[in-house]
């Protein structure tokens, strides 16, 4: 048995692209334009996608612990079905 947490692998994912896209777009526009405002606002993205990764990483560790739990109880009641000791 196996399970993932495709949510948090979903917000892992674009938090990194939108990191890594806001950077290089103020990058960017830092040697094309100069525009303090814009590159503001580029960050602002970027550092955005920064805090959605790092949330959706935070969530694993619990989650896990708990999913493990709940798969060693299922295991046990399967071993106790398959001895019959359990109805």
């Amino acid at each position: 048995m196996r399970t993932r947490k495709e949510d948090a692998r979903s917000m892992i994912r674009l938090g990194t692209a939108l990191t890594v896209g806001g950077l290089v777009m103020a990058a960017v526009t830092a040697v094309a334009n100069r525009t303090p405002q814009a590159i503001a606002g580029i960050l602002a993205i970027a550092f955005g996608g920064g805090a959605m990764g790092l949330s959706g990483a935070l969530q694993l560790p619990r989650w896990s612990a708990t999913r493990r739990k709940q798969f060693e109880a299922v295991g046990e009641y399967a071993r106790r079905l398959s001895a019959g000791t359990d109805g």
